[in-house]
């Protein structure tokens, strides 16, 4: 009977501890007005919002790369902010605006989570044209 309850504890120390990810990024690019420069928006779906400390966000030209964005957004705080970026949130969807990017054909993103116990969830990334 231990055994069964320290078995059912660590299962609800892991769910607990590891349940926030990140179940979709929507990248959305637009042109700013700028000649060779577009704004850029991060839409990001969470599973679920307790226990995150910020929403870490890269950007680069190529892949591993944040040579365009290199970001890490406090959670919920929406000063302070450098110019051009935003913060808003809906639920579990976040909305990032990261401003002025450099028009490129192809761009490579990676976002993660950093939770308030120090851990970082996996990073997920993605390519867009």
């Amino acid at each position: 009977m231990k055994k069964f309850f320290t078995l059912l504890w660590l299962l609800f120390l892991f769910t607990n501890t590891f349940s926030q990810s990140i179940n979709d990024v929507a990248f959305k690019k637009q042109d700013s007005g700028t000649p060779d420069f577009l704004t850029s928006d991060f839409i990001v779906q969470l599973s679920d919002t307790t226990q995150i400390d910020l929403i870490e966000v890269k950007l680069g030209s190529t892949d591993q790369s944040s040579d365009l964005v290199n970001y890490s957004f406090s959670f919920d705080v929406l000063s302070g902010l450098p110019s051009g970026y935003s913060y808003s949130r809906s639920a579990n969807s976040i909305m990032l605006s990261t401003g002025l990017i450099p028009e490129i054909p192809t761009f490579f993103g990676r976002i993660r989570l950093k939770l308030s116990n120090g851990q970082f969830t996996n990073y997920f990334s993605f390519t867009s044209n």
